[in-house]
């Protein structure tokens, strides 16, 4: 700007990171979470999360990393990635090649069962197993990404 001062300040801009949802190492996946705080993250937003024993592990890998990291600064809030699954076939898909996201056998299972009985079973059954783990999730730690892959319909139905 030829050394003139702005005529606007600009707005602060917050820093967030991103982690996986799960990890076979959990001591990994803290020390990355612990890495970001301390690198000025003040969100950490995960790939989705899929049972509410991962969630629970993720808030306290995020306690852990405040404490060891930045005591004395604000701390970081973690965000759950949400992405609800309304067929067997995404489901396969998130499980077998998409790295730090675990969906749960049970969910495969009740997944591969609707299925054989038709499309509007396959979807009744992922949208409740869904609808149940938001809900879970939002009474556990009410911070929440809902991912929806532009279907604005299933992530209407799942807020109400």
């Amino acid at each position: 700007m030829q050394g003139k001062p702005l005529t606007h300040q600009p707005k602060h801009i917050s820093a967030f990171g991103v982690v996986n949802a799960y990890a076979k190492n959990p001591k990994t996946l803290q020390k990355k979470i612990q890495k970001k705080i301390k690198h000025g993250a003040i969100g950490i937003i995960t790939q989705p999360v899929y049972d509410l024993e991962s969630a629970k592990i993720l808030l306290e890998m995020r306690d852990n990393a405040n404490a060891e990291c930045c005591p004395d600064k604000k701390k970081a809030e973690l965000i759950f990635g949400v992405f609800p699954i309304t067929k067997l076939r995404t489901a396969q898909f998130l499980s077998a090649h998409v790295p730090g996201i675990n969906v749960p056998d049970i969910w495969l299972e009740k997944l591969r069962i609707a299925h054989e009985r038709g499309v509007e079973e396959e979807y009744k059954v992922g949208f409740e197993l869904s609808k149940t783990l938001f809900d879970d999730l939002k009474a556990l730690h009410p911070k929440i990404h809902l991912m929806t892959a532009n279907q604005f319909n299933v992530a209407k139905d799942i807020l109400i």
